[in-house]
């Protein structure tokens, strides 16, 4: 392949991964937490807009965008503007180390189903420039409220960030790599009738990670720093228009982006039972496992949406305890009981 195809390709699917997430799995999560709550609380759910309520998130957007923003005095413009492009980007810049698919061919050329594989190293370093989105949205607003709103977002996220590492940490060591390719491909063995995921060998750090992704991508019980009635809102206080629109895009976008992390170290990814090796496939193949990451995904986003609207949100000092005194220690001891057991094994 030459470099111009390749480069090509490459900004192509730098450009058609970012629009689909945003442009479809945002409105669509939005729309199946509005649905299912309601669901489960024995409402009606959104209705209105379009055929079943499906042009609500459009609707719900276009009543943002119609909005105004006003800048307050005493607001540094330049935070207050990049607070919500950095929770986006950092959401997307995830998405670049995932493989929604695996090698396959189309027109002649060996296209990989996946941006870029620079590791797990990246993947919490992305993860981690959200850490800056609610300090930016406190510190750009100029209120005192809403800076100690983003700090205890802030914290949040590093808090939780440092569990997500641990557990990663254990699965590295069980496969020898830190790539998240290699990672998927060692799960497409099988443990009798069960798939050869790392939820089966990794049961405690499955665990780990999976709240400490809720955590970090802002869902509920874990989202306290959208519900701080003591400091009127938080660090979203200040904000409406399309920023806030972009506040709440950039929250949904990083669930997704969690699950699909869930999903590629735990639920063996775009793996299918057929598909044990790395060599090149033809197009449909590729298809069925995007579609088969994307349903595995969506069972795991529901997950989340089935803990929102069941589990009383945490207070803020319960949540430290959690992860500073359970989580964390369990980390470490993952990890530990991981490297001697992959020790023995060599």
């Amino acid at each position: 392949m030459e470099y111009g195809e390749e480069l090509f390709i490459g900004v192509g699917k730098a450009v058609v991964l970012p629009v689909a997430i945003m442009g479809i799995g945002v409105p669509l999560l939005a729309l199946a937490e509005r649905r299912i709550g309601a669901r489960m609380q024995g409402r009606l759910g959104p209705r209105a807009a379009g055929p079943f309520g499906l042009f609500q998130p459009l609707a719900d957007g276009l009543k943002l965008l119609s909005k105004g923003a006003p800048v307050f005095s005493g607001t540094d413009r330049l935070a207050y503007v990049l607070a919500p492009l950095v929770g986006v980007l950092s959401a997307l810049a995830v998405f670049a180390a995932i493989p929604f698919a695996g090698t396959f061919t189309w027109m002649g050329h060996s296209i990989r189903g996946q941006i870029a594989d620079p590791g797990v190293i990246y993947v919490l370093a992305a993860a981690g420039l959200g850490v800056y989105a609610p300090l930016l949205a406190g510190w750009g607003s100029g209120d005192r409220l809403a800076l100690i709103g983003g700090l205890s977002g802030t914290v949040r996220q590093i808090s939780f960030l440092l569990c997500m590492g641990l557990a990663l940490l254990g699965v590295c060591l069980l496969h020898g790599s830190t790539q998240l390719g290699e990672i998927v491909l060692g799960q497409a063995s099988t443990f009798g009738p069960l798939p050869g995921w790392n939820i089966w060998v990794q049961p405690l750090g499955f665990v780990l990670f999976l709240v400490g992704t809720m955590a970090w991508s802002g869902a509920s019980p874990f989202d306290f720093d959208r519900a701080d009635g003591e400091l009127m809102g938080g660090y979203r206080r200040r904000y409406s228009g399309i920023f806030l629109a972009f506040l709440g895009a950039s929250r949904y976008a990083r669930q997704i982006a969690g699950a699909a992390l869930v999903v590629t170290v735990y639920g063996g990814g775009e793996t299918l039972p057929w598909r044990t090796g790395e060599a090149a496939m033809d197009g449909w193949t590729a298809l069925v496992e995007g579609m088969a990451f994307a349903v595995k995904t969506g069972l795991v986003l529901c997950f989340f949406i089935w803990v929102r609207w069941s589990l009383p949100r945490l207070r803020y000092d319960q949540a430290m305890r959690l992860v500073w005194r359970v989580l964390i220690p369990l980390g470490l001891l993952n990890t530990v009981g991981t490297g001697l057991v992959a020790h023995l094994m060599n």
